[in-house]
């Protein structure tokens, strides 16, 4: 089982996130606006995830904006380099955990998690 830690930054716009007007402020990670905010994006990234692993490219595609950048132990990926190395990648079977979403400021989030996948995903 390989085991490797993501972070994915989060931009969201007034056009994109219901929620942006509502959203809690950044030092209040404990408000039930945060927690919902908080299970949304996971739940984004568990729908990334399940796309990829389906060779979903048009939802792939609609998940990734234009400013999309992904963190992991390789390097940093921007939508482009990402679409790039996809087809390198197979996806078999995946679990998120420690999932943890920060908000850095209003309109900002970063999210963070470790994946758990087989060893035939590499």
């Amino acid at each position: 089982m390989r085991t490797s830690t993501r972070a994915l930054l989060c931009l969201f716009f007034a056009s994109f996130s219901p929620l942006y007007a509502q959203q809690p402020d950044a030092k209040d990670d404990t408000s039930a606006g945060h927690r919902e905010l908080e299970s949304q994006i996971v739940a984004l990234e568990h729908k990334y995830w399940e796309a990829w692993r389906n060779k979903d490219a048009k939802t792939l595609e609609q998940l990734r904006t234009e400013n999309f950048r992904e963190v992991d132990q390789d390097g940093m990926w921007d939508k482009k380099q990402a679409e790039q190395g996809e087809p390198d990648m197979e996806i078999t079977d995946f679990t998120l955990k420690n999932e943890k979403v920060s908000l850095l400021q209003h309109g900002v989030a970063l999210l963070t998690y470790s994946v758990l996948q087989p060893e035939a995903s590499q």
